[in-house]
């Protein structure tokens, strides 16, 4: 695959999700819609319209979803192709065989720094900031 393809779809993968969500609104406020005009209708007609507008409905609403789960967000993205292309590097390359100690280390500090920023991005304070009763609390309600 090209770099040119990688990085348009990079680009237009959270209009990707957004757009199913939206979607996805639209086939619910539509099936409820379809509900309440079913329940007043009386003519064999009318209803038969609804009805196959909910199935469409139904239809929309499960491809949103799948596209909400399955589509990764743009960092998961960059997360997996750089991921990939580190495994790459990682198996194919014989000087990289030999620091190991050195890439585990890196990534130990990554996540570190992630899991700090987590705190941080949850309560707006750093774990060394908060007492004892903060982090138990905290540890509780994220269970």
């Amino acid at each position: 695959m090209s770099y040119y393809v990688l990085f348009y779809w990079l680009t237009i993968v959270s209009n990707l999700i957004s757009t199913s969500v939206i979607m996805g609104a639209l086939a619910i406020t539509l099936f409820i819609i379809g509900l309440i005009a079913k329940s007043d209708q009386y003519d064999p007609d009318a209803i038969a319209m609804w009805t196959n507008i909910q199935k469409k409905c139904k239809v929309v609403l499960i491809v949103s979803s799948i596209v909400y789960v399955f589509v990764p967000n743009k960092k998961d993205t960059l997360l997996i192709i750089a991921g990939g292309a580190v495994g790459n590097f990682i198996t194919q390359d014989s000087s990289a065989q030999k620091i190991p100690s050195d890439i585990t280390n890196f990534l130990h500090t990554q996540l570190q720094e992630l899991t700090k920023e987590a705190a941080d991005e949850l309560t707006g304070k750093k774990p060394e900031d908060m007492t004892k009763e903060e982090l138990l609390e905290l540890v509780k309600k994220n269970q």
